[in-house]
């Protein structure tokens, strides 16, 4: 394990040093075509456009943060106090609990970038493996099966640009720093298990996510709680009991410090979010995933990019897990019945499997849901807490030695295994039938009669590997159809899904990002705005620029009211990019709002209008080309042929 761990380690510290990351900002040649770039330093795959969150929002918001030093409060990313809630480097207290973006500050910029997306790989796989060191009682192989298996699944690979990695991470150093805390003899090991505990805890609260955290959160009290039961049962003290709860209940009250100061810094970006329409108030009542999609891992959709059904969006939100789990609860069932006793981890993380299904497939009361948070958590965004813990209940049930001497012994008792297995084999294959079912019904131009069959054979045969415990064989079996369907869909270079980049060339290269540092060199404090597509904004953005339009946390509620003639806050108190656009006849002081898109909202509003000079906007960027006639307050600034954009000043701000 020690060489595992070193290698890792080894891997992380070469990955930081030549500057590599696993950015799709390469995209953005498709956006602004610089004719002299291309995917620049893509060594392995090219970018997803599919994670436009990341290459054009959260990339572009870390770069305008860097650009101005990390600040608290960037007015290109919100009106508030926005980098703090966004996940973002600041030059904050915080930022000392949030081991991702310590890099930004010691390597500088592009190694800073490298180190959060090798933290991402590298401690995934590493965390998630010492989990289930501890939850396996040492298995080595299925711990680290286990931990391939993770990385590998698609629902990890296409959400991986995301916070989603570093949730996982801070959940499993979590419950490691509690197990270590409980079971650590030397003070030093226990002192450096509590800071653990600290440090991830507080990074878990602050990625502001409830869809994937209220489940993991589920998880993480359920394990540390039966890992707590075992000790005692198990012969610790009731003294060490006490001193080990004294102390982590003085670590909560640390956190709980900590908290409140972050709080009071971060209170009115909170509640600013909170209280939006979307997606502050949003509340599901579960029950939206058919059978076939809540399973749809075996049909090993998405097959690259652009391949999956047309009504699953994307390849992201086409994406899933294998999930085996009722197999492992009739199996569970079928001990019960027999007098074999099984590990009671498998049987508490299969009751919450059992809640986040009928959560995700039929809902629940919303009194319910309230009372659990549920109501957070869209059934889509539910599949990573049953996912993860899928694979945790998957990994112990291997691990665990189950004891069926007494079944061999006695003819009574092996005539029952026989039928139970009988049975199950049915209720298998009945399943499998149901799940191919439902995904014909789902989108029946894509999934094909003969597409089913390899369904359910699929369900079928790796469940009977489960029930007949052939190990060796399930685990090949799972690993390859979690990796191989980008492979097979793209051989060669573009079927990895995460790509190799060196560098950050494709933004830092572009003679547009060049040309809006040279502006905000020389006039620092001036405001832009940009018309056409708004995610150009967050190009100049990146620069450093002072650029109201594009994303924004919070809503600028205090801009959009100066605007706003009417009550038009639903199309703008939200999360989402704001969009500029010019009046259908110029000249005119109409000034209109629409909502082209839940997370896209437009205003409609001549650029010389009074309002946007009293806003002191002094540049505008056009993603098209205007004439030159067209607004006379505007004096041709520069121009990008290539790029498509057109850069114009006002002089008279």
């Amino acid at each position: 394990m020690i060489v595992l761990v070193v290698a890792l380690l080894v891997i992380f510290a070469l990955s930081v040093a030549f500057k590599l990351n696993q950015s799709s900002i390469g995209h953005w040649d498709s956006v602004v075509p610089d004719s002299k770039m291309k995917n620049e330093g893509y060594l392995l795959g090219v970018p997803r456009e599919a994670r436009s969150d990341e290459w054009a929002v959260y990339t572009p918001l870390l770069l305008s943060q860097a650009a101005n030093g990390f600040p608290v409060h960037n007015e290109s990313v919100g009106p508030n106090n926005d980098p703090l809630v966004m996940s973002l480097p600041v030059k904050h207290f915080s930022t000392l609990l949030r081991p991702q973006n310590w890099g930004y500050f010691v390597f500088g910029i592009k190694r800073g970038f490298s180190f959060y997306w090798s933290f991402k790989l590298l401690f995934l796989f590493l965390s998630f493996f010492l989990l289930l060191i501890v939850l396996t009682k040492n298995s080595f192989w299925l711990s680290l099966f286990g931990s391939v298996w993770l990385y590998l699944t698609p629902y990890v690979q296409w959400w991986f640009s995301t916070t989603l990695p570093e949730m996982i991470i801070s959940f499993s150093f979590i419950f490691l720093a509690f197990a270590y805390v409980l079971t650590a003899k030397k003070k030093l090991h226990v002192g450096i298990a509590l800071a653990l505990f600290i440090i991830f805890s507080f990074d878990f609260v602050l990625f502001f996510y409830p869809p994937y955290q209220v489940p993991l959160a589920f998880l993480l009290v359920l394990i540390m709680g039966v890992f707590l039961l075992e000790k005692i049962t198990g012969g610790m003290s009731v003294q060490t009991v006490i001193q080990r709860g004294l102390l982590l209940g003085g670590a909560l009250i640390f956190l709980g410090g900590i908290f409140y100061l972050f709080y009071t810094d971060a209170s009115a970006t909170i509640q600013a979010a909170t209280n939006t329409i979307y997606p502050g108030n949003r509340s599901s009542p579960g029950g939206e995933i058919s059978l076939g999609r809540l399973f749809s891992g075996f049909s090993l959709v998405p097959w690259g990019e652009q391949n999956f059904p047309a009504r699953w969006s994307n390849a992201p939100e086409a994406s899933n897990f294998l999930l085996l789990y009722p197999v492992i609860g009739a199996i569970y069932l079928r001990d019960r019945l027999l007098g074999i006793k099984n590990n009671p981890l498998i049987a508490i993380i299969l009751i919450l499997l059992s809640v986040l299904t009928v959560w995700i497939w039929i809902g629940m009361p919303l009194l319910i849901a309230k009372l659990t948070l549920l109501d957070l958590v869209p059934p889509n965004r539910a599949l990573l807490g049953l996912g993860v813990a899928a694979i945790v209940v998957t990994v112990v049930f291997l691990a665990q030695r189950t004891d069926y001497e007494s079944i061999k012994s006695n003819a009574k008792k092996r005539r029952l295994f026989n039928l139970y297995n009988i049975i199950i084999a049915a209720a298998i294959f009945i399943f499998s039938v149901l799940v191919a079912w439902s995904l014909r019904l789902d989108s029946p131009d894509y999934f094909r009669l003969r597409y089913l069959a390899l369904i359910v054979l699929a369900i079928a045969g790796l469940s009977a590997l489960l029930l007949w415990r052939k190990k060796t064989a399930f685990c090949i079996l799972i690993l390859a159809a979690a990796g191989l369907p980008p492979l097979l869909a793209h051989p060669g270079n573009e079927g990895i899904t995460n790509p190799v980049v060196y560098g950050m060339g494709s933004i830092f290269n572009k003679e547009i990002f060049r040309f809006a540092e040279d502006v905000r060199t020389k006039d620092p404090q001036a405001k832009w705005v940009t018309y056409g597509n708004p995610t150009v904004a967050n190009l100049f953005k990146a620069a450093g620029l002072n650029v109201l339009s594009g994303t924004s946390y919070t809503p600028r509620m205090s801009l959009m009211k100066s605007l706003d003639d009417d009550d038009n806050s639903f199309v703008y108190n939200r999360y989402g990019l704001l969009a500029f656009n010019e009046t259908a006849v110029p000249g005119t002081n109409e000034i209109s709002f629409t909502l082209p898109r839940f997370d896209l909202y437009s205003v409609a509003i001549d650029p010389c209008s009074p309002r946007l000079k009293d806003l002191g906007i002094k540049y505008f960027a056009f993603y098209y080309k205007i004439s030159e006639t067209k607004y006379s307050c505007l004096e041709n600034h520069k121009l990008f042929e290539a790029d498509n954009v057109a850069v114009y000043q006002r002089d008279d701000v």
